[in-house]
């Protein structure tokens, strides 16, 4: 009977601690959504869990096209719950750069393609990109960081002492200075001898 309380009890304590790393870390990482519909566009997300407990999703996509202008459809973005139960709108893509801000945790995207983005609160329109959250190495396991050397250490040079260089400007110049203070020197010593 103690073998059977204490399986169950340790049982109990991995499913919690099992779910609350679930609840932690699912939508901390990046997304790419990639196109499904053989188009260029596609996007990068960086999303993380903040202090506050809301999720945020920096967002930057290339190669968006709206045919038409922004007023025949827009691209809306999804995000599919961990606890499951239906996609919650996180917002429009615009011009392809935004952040969104979500409460919920989620596991992965999606973008369709929906007129009238503003008054839509379910996901109706063509799938167009798609993505679930990966987490990020190097903040997961940072002892497997690995840094490239060469950009991390600067090698010692020597550097280089500005030599003095002697053109035949510079003579010129000098011979010129010279030729100056002798003539004053000349005229100098003629008005101190008449003077006299």
């Amino acid at each position: 009977m103690k073998k059977f309380k204490s399986l169950f009890i340790l049982s109990v304590i991995s499913v919690i601690f099992a779910l609350n790393a679930n609840r932690v870390s699912a939508s901390e990482g990046y997304i790419e959504l990639t196109n499904t519909v053989n188009e260029a566009s596609r996007c990068y997300i960086f999303s993380v869990l903040m202090e506050d407990g809301t999720y945020r999703a920096l967002t930057s996509c290339r190669d968006i096209s709206y045919p038409g202008g922004t007023e025949v459809f827009n691209y809306i973005v999804w995000a599919n719950p961990v606890s499951g139960g239906n996609p919650i709108k996180l917002g429009t893509l615009g011009l392809g750069k935004v952040e969104f801000e979500s409460e919920v945790a989620y596991t992965s995207l999606f973008v369709t393609k929906q007129q009238d983005g503003k008054k839509v609160n379910s996901p109706a329109g063509q799938v167009v990109m798609q993505g679930s959250v990966q987490k990020v190495g190097i903040l997961e396991n940072p002892s497997q960081a690995k840094f490239d050397r060469e950009l991390d250490e600067v090698e010692p040079t020597a550097t280089p002492i500005p030599q003095k260089k002697t053109s035949s400007l510079n003579i010129f110049r000098l011979g010129g200075v010279l030729a100056f203070v002798g003539l004053v020197g000349a005229i100098v010593l003629v008005f101190v001898i008449t003077k006299k």
